[in-house]
């Protein structure tokens, strides 16, 4: 009994160990600039399918100016102008993490954000939490799948800022605290 019980202890250590993180997001938003080789910045393009742009004032396409080093040494993607709704993570090495997509009050009454804030919203609001008006979620991609991240803000304290992750299906997975 103890022999099986060991095993399935040691079994589960291995596999939460090498197994790649699910409903983790890279949440830092990086402050120092990085300098992308071009063969970096041809990979981007390739993969993320969006031109590189011409030059640095270019609104179409991203430039030397989007991409951000993370403390953790993680290479951030991001236009940090009001038309991008996206963010890539890129590790050390250069290969692809995760990419973030946010979307917005900003669209149609029929469009996918008017369907998944009141499911999102409705077990927000049952944990005593409340999600700001036209707040942004964002779709969390990795090489594991997909998730929805939204902020919420306690009801009663106001300081207690917590973003809450929902599965694929928008099922409550958990909340972590929001860096300030």
């Amino acid at each position: 009994m103890k022999k099986s019980i060991l095993t399935f202890v040691l079994l589960m250590s291995v596999t939460l160990a090498f197994s790649q993180k699910m409903f983790n997001s890279t949440r830092e938003v990086g402050v120092k600039p990085y300098i992308p080789s071009k063969e970096f910045k041809q990979k981007v393009s390739d993969f993320s399918k969006i031109p590189i742009a011409k030059n640095e004032d270019d609104y179409v396409g991203f430039s030397d100016k989007d991409f951000f080093q993370l403390k953790n040494g993680f290479i951030s993607l991001y236009s940090g102008n009001e038309i991008s709704n996206f963010r890539i993570i890129f590790d050390k090495k250069q290969n692809w993490v995760e990419t973030q997509t946010y979307s917005h009050c900003d669209v149609q009454q029929e469009e996918e954000y008017y369907q998944f804030m009141p499911k999102m919203t409705a077990q927000i609001n049952s944990k005593n939490y409340v999600v700001a008006e036209c707040e942004n979620y964002f779709i969390i991609t990795n090489k594991k799948g997909f998730w929805y991240e939204l902020q919420a803000t306690n009801a009663t304290k106001k300081e207690d800022i917590q973003i809450f992750v929902f599965d694929k299906d928008l099922k409550f997975v958990k909340m972590k605290k929001a860096e300030k």
